[in-house]
């Protein structure tokens, strides 16, 4: 071909065109199904590293019930269930703080720190002078406050990072008879991926777990109390010299047919 040949030097360049034409349209699918790839990578990671946590979650959640279910299943005092559940929280649930609120008063929803685990001497005076007011229907099975860096701060959840000092926490209620009996507060100190995550459902869920054994221990406490006042009660009739002398701690292990003979000396006196 001759390059003083306009036609076939314009034919020439018109192939050249298209074959860079094509190029293009090749390069803009590959970059398309390199962005697709890309963006399926990204969601199985994002998908792989939920399925982790709710895993990390369900594991921590189970361990810390585990615990509770051999607490709750002793007759203690509710001193020993409240505060072994909050340092079990703390220690497994990785909390910084943990804190039992309960009612003084069963005719007001008014609430009181009762037990607290996390803070360090000092940091803990007046806590328990501390007085917080729910909502009536905070009790129900919806009930529940998240305090984390993107939520909402409300008044309540306002007042409870400022007093209790705890930015993130999660909050649900301790219901016992149908009723609000407490409430329960675990927190951090600080909020971050992939160690400290936002409390998200299903920290919720657990903590939701936690209560309603909680419920049971206390309930399970009220019973141990019960049972102590009914021992004292007895004592003022059946001297405790008279439950040596049967083998036996207080009147409620006395049985039928219980007996045992020894000699011994009786006075009489009419006073």
């Amino acid at each position: 071909m001759s390059e003083d040949d306009p036609a076939a030097l314009r034919d020439e360049l018109e192939a050249a065109q298209k074959r860079l034409d094509e190029l293009e349209r090749s390069s803009a699918y590959y970059r398309r199904q390199l962005d697709q790839l890309a963006g399926q990578s990204v969601r199985q990671d994002s998908m792989t590293s939920t399925l982790k946590h709710q895993l990390r979650q369900r594991q921590q959640g189970f361990t810390v019930l585990s615990e509770l279910t051999e607490n709750v299943g002793r007759l203690t005092p509710s001193e020993d269930v409240i505060r072994n559940t909050l340092r079990t929280i703390n220690g497994q649930l990785k909390m910084d703080r943990s804190i039992l609120l309960a009612r003084p008063d069963p005719s007001t929803t008014e609430v009181r720190p009762v037990s607290w685990a996390g803070w360090k001497p000092g940091e803990d005076v007046g806590l328990g002078d501390l007085t917080f007011e729910f909502p009536p229907d905070f009790g129900s099975a919806r009930g529940h406050l998240i305090s984390n860096k993107g939520s909402e701060a409300t008044d309540l959840v306002a007042e409870l990072r400022w007093r209790l000092k705890t930015p993130f926490f999660i909050c649900v209620p301790v219901v016992s008879d149908s009723q609000l009996a407490g409430v329960l507060l675990a927190g951090r100190m600080k909020e971050g991926s992939p160690f400290f995550p936002p409390f998200d459902a299903g920290d919720l869920d657990t903590f939701r777990a936690i209560a309603g054994f909680l419920s049971a221990g206390l309930a399970n406490a009220t019973l141990y109390r019960t049972v102590e006042d009914m021992a004292s009660y007895f004592a003022r009739f059946v001297p405790k010299q008279f439950l040596e002398f049967l083998g036996r701690d207080r009147i409620t292990d006395v049985r039928l047919g219980d007996q045992v003979e020894k000699d011994m000396t009786i006075l009489f006196s009419d006073i």
